[in-house]
């Protein structure tokens, strides 16, 4: 083994060079005349509400739109809303889970005394994400291949820190970007326990637990997280963590699943007195009471008619390129269909736009040659990725911000399949494996540059 593979110094420079963007994008972005006019700082509000003591956004509805004929119709509220608040009783809420808010904006603003800028929460969100990411590839790589160059474990770096979709979140870090930073985060770090739980088996018990508390925090923030958050308590039944004895018996798996539930509920219950105290029901979470471009009170937010249109975007829609810097534009249409409405927004496939997911494609070969703890790992790490994208294939939108819900768990699995693919090509130094390395960092510059035009913070 020769010293330059075992130097980090390439993927130290990898992470400060996606490190170094995020604080660029995001500093740019957040600190822009644009996004300071806009009244999408939501979170520092709710922080300041339940610092007060209230559930409801300390700003008061205007007089005129209190006494519109209909206060829900668009074209009535236009001049006096503010935009995808939800007006209830002549209250505003916010329709994004309180989360984000109690974890950070509420103890920062406890702290300091200062409201906590939304693009510095979604920097900071951003940032751990990357950097548990980061940390997860090294410790796969030093488990099954390492003897993997530094430099091809960088190009691995620059894929996560690139491809996920954190820089659109920095590129305009409003209440909407905010809340999918945040969750990103979350199972990030919920990857990270169950690595431990899977792989690494370094107290179990304890890392399948922070990972179930974890997700079951991101259910806090957006709601159909629950179903990933259910992930976990699986994983216990089916199993892990296994004792040095073997599997453990089906008593104590069910007593380990309990256990794992055991977040879930409390949030669930938490958000359930929440809606109940705010729209005097637990089912209600205020989309419907929204103020935006639709009348949502009786739209309908999931329907398996949207299930192609977005599996068709979410993969194959093609980038919009022009002749001018940043060379693309940005295009969102709103459209009805029946009594829903169906929204495409500022949209790129995954593989026009992160050609790096292709590595999926190999899973089936290499399956059989990836050890068993890892397999596990990969595919429960499937599982969290394939839920969430199921969900938004049926969603009445397809926008860019939804790629942090599924990227996460798939472009990890992705770029781990690379790493065991360039193990496989290692035993023979052969024209094949100079042709993937060549195309493995044509993706990866590819990726870099698509997403940096993309997301050009001055755009």
């Amino acid at each position: 083994m020769t010293a330059h593979r075992h130097s980090l110094l390439p993927v130290l420079a990898a992470v400060f060079a996606v490190l170094l963007t995020y604080l660029w994008i995001g500093t740019c972005s957040g600190t822009a005349p644009l996004y300071a006019m806009l009244d999408y700082h939501y979170y520092p509000l709710l922080a300041d509400g339940f610092l007060a003591g209230q559930l409801s956004l300390p700003v008061e509805p205007k007089p005129e739109l209190l006494q519109l004929p209909d206060p829900y119709d668009p074209d009535q509220n236009q001049p006096y809303r503010m935009h995808d608040l939800s007006l209830y009783h002549g209250k505003y809420y916010l329709f994004s889970g309180p989360a984000p808010a109690l974890l950070a904006f509420v103890p920062w603003k406890a702290l300091t005394g200062q409201p906590l800028p939304q693009y510095l929460a979604v920097l900071l969100f951003c940032s751990v994400h990357f950097l548990a990411l980061t940390v997860l590839l090294r410790l796969i790589t030093a488990r099954v291949a390492p003897t993997t160059p530094s430099w091809f474990v960088a190009l691995g770096v620059l894929a996560l820190g690139f491809g996920t979709g954190n820089l659109h979140l920095l590129r305009w870090p409003s209440v909407y970007q905010v809340a999918s930073a945040f969750n990103a985060c979350l199972v990030a770090l919920a990857l990270l326990g169950l690595y431990f739980t899977l792989v690494s088996r370094r107290y179990p018990l304890l890392f399948l637990f922070l990972a179930a508390l974890c997700l079951a925090l991101s259910v806090g923030s957006r709601l159909h997280f629950a179903l990933v958050a259910l992930v976990v308590p699986l994983v216990a039944l089916l199993g892990c963590p296994e004792s040095r004895n073997g599997p453990p018996s089906v008593l104590r798996r069910l007593r380990h699943a309990a256990l794992l539930l055991l977040p879930l509920g409390v949030v669930l219950m938490g958000l359930a007195l929440y809606n109940q105290a705010r729209f005097d029901t637990p089912f209600e979470t205020g989309v419907r009471y929204q103020l935006g471009g639709f009348n949502l009170l009786h739209a309908h937010f999931w329907q398996v008619q949207n299930a192609f249109a977005n599996f068709t975007y979410y993969l194959f829609q093609k980038i919009p390129f022009t002749t001018e810097f940043p060379y693309h534009e940005i295009r969102t249409r709103f459209f009805l269909r029946g009594t829903s409405f169906y929204q495409q927004e500022c949209l790129y496939g995954l593989i026009t736009g992160m050609p790096v997911c292709l590595s999926l494609l190999a899973l089936p070969a290499l399956w059989t040659r990836i050890e068993r703890p890892l397999r596990r790992f990969l595919g429960v790490t499937l599982l969290v990725g394939g839920l969430n994208f199921a969900f938004l294939l049926g969603f009445t939108s397809a926008t860019v911000r939804y790629f942090s819900d599924f990227l996460t768990p798939l472009l990890l699995v992705a770029t781990t399949l690379l790493v065991i693919a360039d193990l496989q090509f290692a035993k023979d130094r052969s024209w094949m494996r100079v042709a993937f390395r060549t195309v493995v960092v044509a993706a990866v510059l590819y990726t870099v540059v698509i997403q940096l035009l993309l997301n050009f913070p001055s755009h």
